[in-house]
């Protein structure tokens, strides 16, 4: 028993470092967009920033000062143009939150747009009241989510090519987001030609149900450690603002060939059309910046919700890596199989964290005085106020289900679970259900 306990410590040991070392000063390799060139190149960065001379971190795209605002004046000197658009499908209990998000925000957009798609509530006639324009698609649309973006940017682009300067906040009808969202994510859009698109950072709604809370605190940390990266992962679907000259050499890479994924702006067949969207993007020479916005969006409720979520998310990140293959540049290869990396071990570390502790506390005191147990010991008191501080925002029931400890290990392991189910039905071939509404 002794030597169980030995071995599951190192797991516990592992998983706390390798937990803890994230909140900390994070040093890591980035692939930045040169001015000079407009090529990728490497650089070690210190929290997202490079660690390279003030000469080269002025030829480089959006490193430094990027979330800083400039003066009014200069916000007026070209002819902006923002649009935000809102696909909806039986939406009418939120949506009208979401409009009246968009249309106080400190830059208000000049259009707002809805598109109901195979609604049969009153989604249109709630988003209408709201003070939003409605278009509509006609007949059933079966392509979903892509497919009414794909139908409300072919509506609105001989519009949208009468401006200089044009960005379309795409978000779903069941989020709100920060007052000065636009003001701030069009400064960055609008600051360099190589910015395709501005990713936000999504928090949860309060909820009263286990699974709801444990989401929240996920996105509370998320949050954390998106802030550290110069770049997103993903320009999230519940909210991030684009450039319509990317949005329009998307389309033109598709009709030629050079990108797949159909003939229009969204990819219609893909599990995660937002996640397939930043690829596009990405792989045309564009740079997607994270910035200091906030959208907060729905949690999932209950177990079969979240595993209908993530299940979608994980199979159709892997789907969208395999369908780019070797057409995906080396420093795309690098930065999203490394993310398919970490998620892989954590298939390995936290179920053996979760029965090392589980051991730990079925062995007596003289068995647990090993060197790996000691160590654990010292570092899970450390661990769990690391733990209880990431989530101190997000108010007493965080903070008390934090403090547990065993919760967030269980949850942990929920996602390590769905995400192992994930490969399998990739691997199979499968995508198990295809699209849902979630």
């Amino acid at each position: 028993m002794v030597e169980f306990v030995r071995v599951m410590g190192i797991f516990v040991i592992l998983g706390m470092i390798q937990d803890l070392v994230s909140y900390g000063p994070r040093l890591s390799f980035f692939f930045f967009i040169s001015k000079v060139d407009f090529k990728r190149h490497l650089f070690l960065t210190l929290n997202g920033h490079p660690l390279t001379t003030s000469r080269h971190k002025s030829e480089l795209v959006l490193v430094e000062n990027q979330f800083e605002k400039k003066s009014q004046d200069s916000r007026q000197e070209r002819d902006t143009y923002v649009v935000a658009l809102i696909p909806a499908w039986n939406e009418e209990r939120d949506i009208s939150k979401t409009i009246k998000s968009i249309l106080a925000q400190t830059r208000k957009p000049d259009k707002v747009v809805v598109i109901p798609n195979n609604t049969t509530d009153m989604t249109a006639e709630v988003s209408r009241q709201a003070g939003a324009e409605v278009i509509t698609m006609p007949g059933y649309n079966p392509d979903k989510k892509a497919g009414a973006l794909n139908y409300g940017l072919d509506q609105l682009a001989a519009e949208l090519n009468e401006h200089e300067a044009v960005a379309v906040l795409v978000m779903d009808a069941d989020t709100v987001v920060s007052k000065d969202f636009i003001e701030i994510a069009s400064e960055v859009l609008f600051s360099d030609k190589k910015v395709g698109g501005v990713g936000s950072i999504f928090t949860g709604r309060p909820s009263q149900s286990f699974i709801g809370t444990m989401q929240q605190m996920e996105y509370g940390r998320y949050g954390y450690h998106v802030r550290k990266r110069p770049e997103a992962f993903v320009l999230s679907g519940t909210a991030s603002l684009f450039s319509w000259d990317a949005f329009k050499a998307v389309k033109s890479a598709r009709l030629t060939g050079e990108l797949g994924g159909g003939k229009s702006y969204y990819d219609t067949t893909s599990l995660t059309e937002d996640n397939e969207i930043t690829f596009a993007i990405l792989k045309l020479g564009y740079f997607c910046p994270t910035c200091n916005v906030e959208s907060v969006t729905d949690v999932m409720e209950d177990v079969t919700s979240l595993y209908k979520q993530r299940r979608r998310w994980y199979v159709g990140a892997l789907q969208n890596i395999r369908a780019y293959g070797r057409e995906m540049p080396v420093w795309m290869r690098y930065t999203y199989w490394r993310q398919q990396l970490g998620l892989s071990l954590s298939l390995l570390i936290m179920p053996m964290m979760a029965i090392g502790f589980y051991a730990w506390a079925l062995t007596g005191f003289s068995e647990r005085t090993t060197p790996a147990v000691i160590l654990d010991l010292l570092l899970t008191p450390l661990y769990i106020g690391v733990k209880v501080y990431t989530v101190r925002h997000l108010g007493r029931r965080a903070i008390f289900i934090a403090a547990l400890f065993v919760p967030e290990i269980l949850y942990a392991n929920l996602l390590v679970i769905i995400f192992a189910l994930s490969l399998i039905t990739f691997f199979r071939g499968k995508d198990d259900g295809g699209w849902v509404h979630t």
